[in-house]
């Protein structure tokens, strides 16, 4: 059982981040919070992905296309695709974080890190259902320079259909 103590939140915020002013209002109305400074945005989008904040869940909406794959990435800072520092997430074990299938028949990977990093990780056994669920990703490899703290990836070719998942409670375990 991972107690509270251990746990670091995974401060995820809306999607628009125009200005400063609007994040920290965003904050507050969402009722996402960031511990030690661990802020990633889902500013990374590939194809045709939509990310909508509800309460204090992700909503990810999928729309099936032509390219290969379809993501989200939390990023720091915000559409960082590796030209800039990220955060470092040295001493931490795993990501930890619930999810469900809201419409459709989706078959997500979760990530953290890019394919092309030495620390990238992957959830291979999250199978989704219309229930919430708790899921891990195990981390290792050098987190000093972490810019993407999580990613949401649908394969097209596993991926025929529209459809929606829900994110919640992303936390980084010590």
């Amino acid at each position: 059982m991972v107690k509270e103590a251990q746990l670091k939140r995974l401060g995820i915020f809306t999607t628009s981040f125009m200005l400063v002013m609007f994040v920290i209002t965003a904050i507050a109305l969402c009722g996402l919070v960031s511990n030690e400074g661990l802020e990633f945005y889902p500013t990374g989008l590939i194809g045709n992905i939509t990310v909508k904040t509800v309460n204090e869940e992700f909503r990810i909406i999928y729309e099936p296309s032509s390219e290969a794959f379809s993501a989200v990435y939390w990023q720091f800072p915000p559409y960082n695709w590796g030209n800039t520092t990220g955060r470092d997430l040295t001493g931490f074990r795993r990501l930890i974080f619930d999810a469900r299938i809201e419409k459709g028949n989706l078959h997500p990977l979760f990530a953290v890190g890019y394919p092309v990093d030495n620390h990238y990780a992957i959830c291979n056994d999250c199978q989704l259902t219309g229930d919430w669920s708790p899921f891990a990703i195990d981390l290792s490899g050098d987190l000093s320079n972490v810019t993407a703290g999580f990613g949401c990836i649908f394969k097209g070719s596993e991926n025929l259909n529209r459809g929606e998942i829900s994110i919640r409670n992303i936390y980084y375990v010590l």
